[in-house]
């Protein structure tokens, strides 16, 4: 268990910078992007919001890193930080 969490913090100093990358984003990566218009139907109407102006539905790759696949697309537009975001919450542990 130590050598696992040696390799893990060498790892969390490793990409240190990334982190303070993603950190800095502000989540508007997503506007622009098209609406999914199946999803967007199912989104609750008796929200405190009006979703309309400010919940939007994309559609990610079903890769089964679909929530990472959000997450990227939120924060920059594309799915391009899906492999970079999984690894940072893998070593976030330090």
């Amino acid at each position: 268990m130590e050598d696992i969490t040696k390799c893990n913090c060498s790892l969390d100093d490793k990409y240190a910078k990334q982190k303070e990358f993603i950190r800095s984003l502000e989540v508007k990566g997503h506007v622009g992007l098209p609406a999914d218009e199946m999803a967007m139907a199912i989104i609750p109407k008796d929200l405190p919001l009006q979703p309309e102006d400010h919940i939007v539905a994309v559609k990610t790759t079903d890769n089964g890193d679909c929530l990472y696949n959000a997450m990227s697309l939120a924060f920059i537009g594309t799915e391009l930080y899906t492999s970079l975001l999984r690894l940072l919450v893998a070593i976030n542990s330090c």
